[in-house]
């Protein structure tokens, strides 16, 4: 599994070919930025049906890698390589037509993001101030 939280399929990464029957959150980033969700019962569409999609959800925050826009309703994100392979595999997985693939990318060491994410949250405290 994962090192990721998941709730699909009893917690495990979505496999191909597994159908979906309920919502599910198929990948959530460790700062909780990024959820990679498949819906069924809850998405928002007209004419209802049960077919699943996949959407993204993003937590904008200012001075993080999703930010929304002064001046503007839009938002600026830089989704990881591993969300964009986490949101492939959830498309995969709700659409049997798709069959995206991919290399996998390794992440960054952890603590090579931890001393930015650091570096980066004095610099916005500073700026604030």
């Amino acid at each position: 599994m994962s090192k990721h939280n998941t709730s699909c399929h009893g917690g495990e990464q979505p496999k191909t070919g597994r159908p979906i029957i309920g919502d599910c959150v198929n990948y959530r980033s460790m700062d909780g930025a990024v959820e990679i969700i498949t819906k069924v019962t809850s998405a928002n569409r007209y004419p209802k049906h049960s077919y699943p999609i996949v959407c993204i959800r993003f937590r904008p925050k200012d001075g993080t890698r999703i930010q929304k826009i002064p001046g503007s309703d839009a938002v600026e994100i830089l989704l990881s390589h591993v969300e964009v392979i986490q949101h492939l595999k959830a498309l995969n997985l709700a659409d049997a037509k798709s069959n995206y693939t991919w290399r996998e990318i390794p992440e960054k060491p952890a603590e090579r993001k931890e001393f930015w994410n650091q570096r980066n949250q004095k610099r916005w405290e500073n700026r604030r101030n």
